[in-house]
């Protein structure tokens, strides 16, 4: 019998558990969930209800079962201090039946199946279609008893099946299989079946195939409650996991699957409605940090051994809610002598935390991957408790091999791995092998220690050392070791005793003797000859005197082939000259002398250059030549010349004379290559400077008078509309100029070259003048004539000004009829400097006024033509040579 209950609107789920008993006897259970506050109040459990059973292949139905009530579960997912969420209530109904599957009726290889049929769904689910018109199937497969005594999977956690709206839920049923068959899960359509709104319920289920409920747009198998992270099942484990994004009723359908020796056997399906609604709490924070509170920013930690860390491992709630911190980790179902210390169990109101700690150990090495560490926090706040999970991972990291730190005393780097030292110097380096957490062997070794030397590289071949291990490694280079050509190896090896097994690491630098320095050669200057009989030499020295390197020179004298002797060794390097005196006959023996310096270590350097008795007596220092003469500023006059190529110079003497005049010495220059001056001790409007260079050399013989060079004089006058120009030659270059050039400016105009004169003509008249400008400034530009090479050199003379008179040519009519030819009244200015002129008509009018010279008068007043007339004008002007000038006059408009 069944009760009367309508259009009933109230499941929400269940499933199907078959137990075998013994011999051929079952007891088949279903489990029916339905809403005890959403669906019809007058819907409860069917009792009793049937179930069908049908061969798989052929859908023949085998036997209807008849199930009773045996309980009557309410499910409560709230606290009771949650009375005021809206969560609703769920009741779990357990009918079950004892049945006989006998062999000989159930042997079909296809198995069979268990199927019970009920209208109607919940009809406030968001994700089907018509919700309150759809029914549901519970369906469960088996293989055929006769050859398989199976039970089926069943869920042992009670069906939790309330989330919170845009937080995690993470949830699993824990079905088991007594068998201990091989579980997978997924989701799948739920089973709409065969009943509806108008035929709810039967006590004949029909068999399949059951049709599947009509999803609503946007949902599915694999996407039955949408969210950040659609409802999903671990295949292997069974958890559910979703972060649902917006409260409502959702229906989904879970199918277990069970395999036996990897061939499936059987199957249950567990349907379910889900409740997501609006939870005021959020969920509790889980976090690992270092125990300087510092947070860790990747998941996994590397610990290198032998290192001891801690972590702190931290749960937090924001509403104050109780929390619960549960730490798990398969290390610890390891067997290693170190585990890992920490609690499996924390509570805490708003707070819990543990530390995390690890002495890592060679035993560890034997794990190839990081190793996990699950922490849940879970608090238990309204409506229901909410859960945080983190996973953070330990890798343990063999330690790194020692390192070599190999550098100068002062802690800086070296440049290159090779070190090079010049004899005589000393040189240390500090070595180090570091290794911050084991003991450490340092080893340094070298074959130049078997070499056959009486200084030797000073260093510990062997030093121990925890973390840290040194030893300096010096040299005092010597004479000796220039035998070494090559760089000589030093070998570095530093050794710890960490697992697996002792790290090596090794570096080699060179150290490169180099060779102390030679002598520099030094300059063979000069000779002064004594009677025919006496040679006294004199030479300089290119090296400092303060030279430590310096050991002595020798003097060698020779007149011929095999006549080479040394005559003096010379320690003392402040000593210059040497008097020889066995030198008879020097006019017609030719003594010739050369110096070599030998160094500390009796190296020879370059030998000097030779000086002969024969050179001496022809030797007299070159002319010095001044390159130019020129003024400049009109103030001064700048010289130049080259230096010497002298290698004995010792002066230079500057003469000085006005053009005629008599020389006087005028400066004394003693550097080789101090070779510009500038006289400003000049009048150069009025006179013509010459100059000319005498050299002396270090023996004091005095070079002959070089070319004298003379600067240009320019001189001249103003004559009307003309300029005269006179200059003097310019003096000094090997052949008189290539040319002169003859440059003018004016106010308006920049200096530039009007003509070009040859060396012969000095003078030169200018009576293309700009009558625009009455002052005109004058110099000349002498080119030196050269035969060969692009770059003459240049002398400019004085700057001379020249001054025109000024004067104003005024016409006595103009024509302003417009036909080209004599329309304005235009004067012509000549050398003026300043202008002003006004036009009055015939009654005293002022119709024109203008200070610039350059302008003209067009005949109109306000742009409007004035009639046939006369007029009278008052002129002004002055010129740049004070000169100024005052006109009356009149002029007649002819139209």
């Amino acid at each position: 019998m069944f009760p009367i209950i309508g259009n009933a609107t109230h499941l929400v789920g269940g499933s199907f558990r078959l137990e075998w008993l013994s011999g051929t006897s079952y007891r088949l259970s279903v489990r029916v969930i339905r809403d005890c506050e959403n669906g019809n109040p007058n819907a409860y459990f069917d009792e009793p209800t049937w179930v069908g059973l049908f061969e798989k292949g052929s859908n023949t139905r085998k036997q209807n079962i008849r199930l009773e009530l045996i309980k009557d579960d309410t499910l409560v997912f709230t606290g009771f201090n949650c009375p005021s969420i809206t969560t609703g209530c769920t009741h779990i109904g357990t009918l079950t039946a004892i049945i006989n599957l006998p062999d000989a009726q159930y042997g079909s290889t296809g198995g069979y199946y268990f199927a019970w049929e009920r209208c109607c769904r919940n009809g406030i689910i968001n994700n089907i279609q018509r919700p309150g018109d759809a029914a549901m199937v519970l369906y469960a497969e088996i293989p055929a008893p006769r050859f398989v005594k199976n039970n089926t999977p069943y869920y042992t956690n009670n069906p939790r099946t309330l989330m919170c709206a845009n937080n995690l839920f993470k949830y699993n049923m824990e079905f088991t299989d007594p068998d201990g068959d091989e579980l997978k899960f997924s989701l799948i359509n739920p089973l709409n079946g065969n009943l509806d709104r108008n035929n709810p319920q039967t006590n004949n289920p029909q068999s399949g195939p059951y049709s599947d409920i009509i999803w609503s747009q946007g949902y599915g198998k694999l996407n039955s409650i949408n969210g950040t992270l659609p409802l999903t099942i671990n295949s292997k484990t069974g958890e559910l996991t979703c972060i649902p994004n917006a409260p409502g009723i959702y229906v989904a359908s879970i199918l277990v699957e069970e395999f036996r020796f990897g061939v499936k056997i059987g199957e249950v399906r567990l349907e379910l409605q889900f409740t997501v609604t609006t939870c005021p709490n959020n969920p509790p924070l889980s976090s690992v940090v270092k125990i300087d509170n510092t947070i860790l920013t990747t998941d996994t930690i590397d610990i290198v051994v032998p290192d001891r860390v801690c972590l702190k491992i931290r749960g937090m709630d924001m509403e104050n809610d109780s929390i619960y911190l549960r730490i798990k980790s398969p290390m610890m179902d390891s067997a290693f002598s170190n585990l890992p210390e920490f609690d499996t169990l924390t509570a805490g109101l708003r707070i819990a935390e543990t530390n995390f700690c690890i002495q890592s150990a060679c035993e560890h090495l034997r794990m190839k991957s990081p190793f996990p560490v699950y922490i849940n926090a879970i608090d238990n706040a309204c409506p229901i408790n909410k859960e945080a999970e983190t996973t953070f991972w330990v890798r343990i990291v063999e330690s790194s091999p020692p390192s070599i730190s190999i550098t100068n005393l002062d802690d800086t780097q070296l440049i290159n791995d090779t070190v090079s030292v010049q004899v005589p110097n000393e040189f240390c380096l500090k070595i180090k092998g570091i290794d911050p957490r084991d003991s450490v062997y340092l080893k340094v070794s070298s074959p130049v220690m078997s070499q056959n030397f009486a200084v030797k590289p000073v260093f510990d071949t062997l030093s121990i050392g925890y973390r840290e291990a040194s030893t300096n490694f010096c040299l005092q280079s010597k004479c000796e070791h220039e035998t070494l050509i090559s760089p000589f190896p030093v070998y570095v090896e530093v050794s710890d005793r960490l697992c697996p097994d002792s790290k090596i690491t090794y570096d080699t630098f060179w150290v490169k003797i180099i060779p102390m320095p030679i002598v520099p050669s030094t300059d063979m200057l000069c000779m002064t000859l004594f009677n025919n009989a006496e040679t006294a030499v004199y030479w300089g020295d290119s090296s400092s005197r303060a030279d430590s390197n310096f050991l002595t020179y020798y003097l060698y004298r020779y007149t011929g082939a095999g006549s080479l002797i040394v005559i003096d060794s010379i320690s003392d390097k402040s000593e210059r000259f040497f008097l020889d005196k066995n030198t008879p006959e020097y006019a017609n023996i030719n003594y010739r002398y050369f110096m070599v310096g030998l160094n500390q270590c009796r190296r020879m350097g370059p030998s000097s250059d030779t000086l002969g008795t024969f050179e001496q007596l022809k030797f007299m220092p070159d002319k010095q030549l001044i390159n130019f003469a020129t003024v400049k500023n009109n103030q001064s006059i700048h010289l130049n010349w080259n230096p010497t190529p002298e290698l004995d110079f010792a002066k230079y003497f500057l003469y000085k004379t006005t053009k005629g005049g008599n020389y006087s010495l005028l400066k004394v220059f003693e550097e080789k290559f101090d070779t510009t001056f500038i006289d400003d001790d000049v009048d150069v409007q009025k006179f013509s400077y010459c100059y000319h260079l005498v050299m002396q050399d270090t023996c004091d013989n005095i070079g002959v008078m070089g070319r004298p060079a003379c600067s240009i004089l320019l001189g001249g006058n103003s004559k009307s509309f003309q300029s005269n120009l006179n200059w003097s030659s310019y003096e000094g270059w090997a052949t008189a100029p290539l040319s002169y050039d003859i440059l003018r400016s004016d106010p308006s105009l920049p200096e530039q070259s009007i003509s070009r004169t040859d060396s012969l003509r000095l003078s030169y008249v200018d009576n293309k003048l700009n009558l625009n400008e009455g002052l005109f400034n004058y110099a000349i530009l002498a080119t030196e004539n050269l035969i060969e090479g692009s770059s003459p050199f240049l002398s400019r003379s004085n700057t001379i000004e020249l001054i025109q008179a000024p004067t104003v040519y005024v016409p006595n009519a103009f024509t302003a009829n417009g036909d080209g030819l004599n329309d304005v009244f235009q004067w012509v200015p000549v050398f003026v400097k300043d202008f002003h002129i006004e036009i009055y008509n015939r009654w005293g009018g002022k119709v024109f006024e203008t200070d610039n010279k350059l302008d003209s008068w067009d005949g109109k007043i306000d742009g409007a033509p004035v009639a046939t007339d006369v007029f009278f004008y008052i002129l002004r002007y002055s010129g740049y040579n004070g000169d100024s000038g005052n006109r009356k006059g009149n002029f007649t408009i002819l139209r």
